[in-house]
């Protein structure tokens, strides 16, 4: 029982003769190039005193030095762990160590940071929507971070970080102080951005750490953090209040929907050739448009915004000027001898009673309709021949059309060249038979053979269409079915593309003319 209690006693004295301190002490915080005193109680015999790691000693102690005696020394710049170090004559040492110095020099990314001390984590739903040609205001705002010590395992977080930094958008501001786009505003965890009118869309508020708490000049390279913004163009849409207008000088109304404030609109009718015109104003959110000719298709409205800074999109809404339905086969495919189609009337608002009708059918040929009074029907064909749509138009007049079907196992009864082709006057029409050995090159017309039923038993019958609308624009009969070549006069015909059908002996073929 002595003995303990001898070595307790020794252990005391020992731990006593050997203890030192520090002022201030080791868990403060403390910024760096920032000079403190430090009173320093050691207990042997003092030789000299070092800073490591960043830290230094910029006043050494006086001598003679005693038990106790103070020294002046900064902090590095560094977010590490640092030390002053004290040598005893003896040549042992004891080491001073800080481990919170206030720097932003080491980051640590916020997938890897353990605690994620430092990582900025905005409030904010994102992305930040600032409305297009507006100044306008947003508040930016997170809870405060943490410094931390690298290095360290876990990272030691303390204190509070109260000083940030934003970059935006040049012409933005915070406060008094305007964006260059690369320059850093100082500010708090919660600040008042304000945008420019127009730009910033798709890029970001950049947010970092700063160190202005312990001085300037000081690291600030804690990780960012993004804010993305939005500027978003406007919901822009035309409304009408008719889809079609029947009547030469009846009127349909336009508005433009979504038209922002201070945006301006400008109205045109881009393909109406004089069919249609818009009556009065062109620059209003509503405009009339009034027809003033029998036109069986549609023309576009369109409606071009523009506001601070841009020109955005066309928006366009189509009207029809009297009939305008158009016949598509939308889809087929071969099955053995049979040819599938899928027939659709686009669009089937402006149209009812719908009957399809098989008209006529060639030889072994067989055509059969699946839902005759649908504006769609699927048509299985072998061989060839033609169908029939009869309805009403959404001007109550009675319309008829003439589809020609085929399978593709069927051969076309006869080819046509057409020469020149692109045309200004006239073009060359050159027949051939399938078998005839003669080279001829037929055109195609694909996804759309709207074509009328034309009777041509021991006839040849050429009827030139307008491709985008089926309307008949010139037409050229013979009373005869075996003549190869022929010569058709187009002189004062629109330029565009036309579809050239070819009916003989109750057979057709279509190919594509181009008139210059």
């Amino acid at each position: 029982m002595k003995r303990l209690l001898n070595v307790v006693l020794f252990c005391t004295i020992f731990n006593f003769t050997y203890s030192q301190s520090i002022s201030p002490v080791q868990t403060g915080e403390f910024c760096p190039n920032v000079e403190y005193t430090f009173t320093v109680s050691i207990p042997k015999s003092f030789q000299s005193i070092i800073g490591n790691a960043g830290c230094s000693v910029t006043s050494q102690p006086s001598a003679p030095v005693g038990s106790t005696f103070t020294f002046k020394g900064k902090f590095g710049d560094a977010n590490q762990k640092q030390w002053f170090r004290v040598t005893y004559t003896d040549q042992t040492f004891s080491d001073f160590i800080f481990l919170k110095v206030k720097s932003l020099f080491f980051s640590t990314a916020a997938t890897t940071s353990i605690p994620p001390c430092n990582v900025i984590r905005p409030n904010q739903i994102q992305p930040v929507v600032f409305p297009r040609c507006q100044v306008a205001n947003a508040t930016i705002s997170f809870p405060n971070i943490q410094w931390f010590t690298n290095f360290e395992n876990p990272e030691l977080c303390f204190g509070t970080v109260t000083d940030y930094e934003y970059q935006l958008p040049a012409g933005w501001s915070i406060g008094v102080n305007t964006s260059t786009g690369s320059n850093w505003i100082s500010g708090g965890n919660s600040v008042t951005v304000t945008s420019d009118l127009s730009t910033g869309d798709g890029a970001d508020i950049r947010i970092r750490a700063s160190n202005k708490t312990c001085g300037t000049g000081l690291a600030a390279n804690g990780p960012q953090s993004f804010v993305r913004i939005s500027r978003p163009e406007p919901s822009l849409s035309v409304a009408s209040n008719k889809a079609i207008l029947c009547d030469i000088n009846e009127l349909a109304s336009f508005t433009i929907n979504g038209l922002p404030s201070g945006a301006t609109v400008v109205w045109s009718l881009p393909n109406a050739n004089g069919n249609a015109v818009i009556d009065g104003c062109t620059t209003c959110p509503t405009i009339n448009v009034k027809k003033l000719a029998n036109y069986p298709g549609y023309i576009d409205v369109v409606a071009t915004v523009s506001d601070c800074s841009t020109t955005y999109p066309a928006v366009t809404k189509q009207i029809a000027l009297g009939n305008a339905i158009t016949v598509e086969r939308t889809q087929n495919g071969c099955n053995g001898s049979y040819q599938i189609w899928n027939m659709s009337a686009n669009p089937a608002s402006l149209g009812s009673n719908w009957n399809w009708t098989v008209g006529y059918v060639g030889n072994n040929s067989q055509i059969t309709i699946y839902t005759p009074s649908s504006p769609g029907t699927i048509i299985s064909v072998k061989g060839g021949g033609t169908v029939n749509l009869n309805f009403i138009d959404g001007c109550g007049i009675p319309q008829q059309y003439g589809i020609t079907v085929y399978s593709s196992c069927y051969s076309a009864p006869f080819t046509v060249s057409v020469s020149p082709n692109p045309s200004k006057s006239f073009i060359n029409i050159s027949l051939a038979s399938a078998n005839n050995s003669r080279k001829v090159t037929s055109g195609t017309i694909t996804n759309k053979t709207v074509l009328r039923v034309i009777e041509s038993k021991n006839r040849t019958v050429m009827s030139l269409l307008d491709i985008s609308t089926s309307r008949l624009v010139k037409q050229w009969v013979y009373n005869e079915s075996t003549n190869e070549n022929y010569n058709l006069n187009i002189n004062g015909l629109r330029k565009g593309i036309y579809m050239l059908q070819v009916n003989r002996n109750n057979q057709a073929t279509v190919t594509k003319v181009i008139i210059e």
